[in-house]
């Protein structure tokens, strides 16, 4: 480059040389041995303290959310199910704006009862978010008929639950 300069006129070698100056003392050497070592160990240092702020912050969201962690433990374990009616009410309070009817609709369309009567499908069942439940209540002539009524269970109150929480 110096050879080049000098046959060009004097302002063009000057700028020529400065610019190469310049290169030269913006060069940077490359650490070695220890030197190296060392911006190692600082850049480990720096990189385990990004990771433990991640950490931090994932703890903190899971100390935020365990309440509602346990609160879905505890339903999805009870033995307990309730009627669709009431699960409707119960996403409603959770701001999906859903009745028992369309529910139902829902339900249906999505194959977990019958479109013919209002009875879990065989998916629903295995699937263990809706169950059958029987009983015997009086006719209109005063003797007993069995009846049949279809319950959202435990595991079916946070399955169906999450699934239209994550729907709106």
């Amino acid at each position: 480059a110096m050879q080049l300069a000098l046959k060009y006129d004097a302002i063009t070698r000057f700028k020529v040389i400065k610019k190469l100056e310049e290169l030269e003392s913006r060069k940077q050497t490359i650490p070695t041995g220890q030197d190296l070592i060392a911006l190692a160990i600082i850049e480990a240092d720096r990189m385990i303290k990004e990771k433990d702020k991640v950490i931090e912050a994932q703890n903190n969201q899971l100390e935020i959310q365990k309440p509602k962690v346990i609160f879905a433990d505890a339903v999805e374990a009870s033995i307990e199910s309730i009627l669709i009616r009431d699960f409707s009410k119960l996403l409603h309070k959770n701001g999906v704006a859903i009745g028992e009817k369309r529910l139902f609709t829902w339900l249906r369309e999505n194959g977990f009862i019958l479109k013919t009567a209002n009875k879990p499908t065989q998916k629903a069942v295995e699937l263990g978010v809706l169950e059958l439940k029987e009983g015997m209540r009086f006719g209109t002539d005063r003797e007993l008929v069995p009846c049949f009524t279809t319950k959202v269970t435990g595991k079916g109150q946070t399955y169906f639950m999450s699934k239209f929480l994550n729907e709106v």
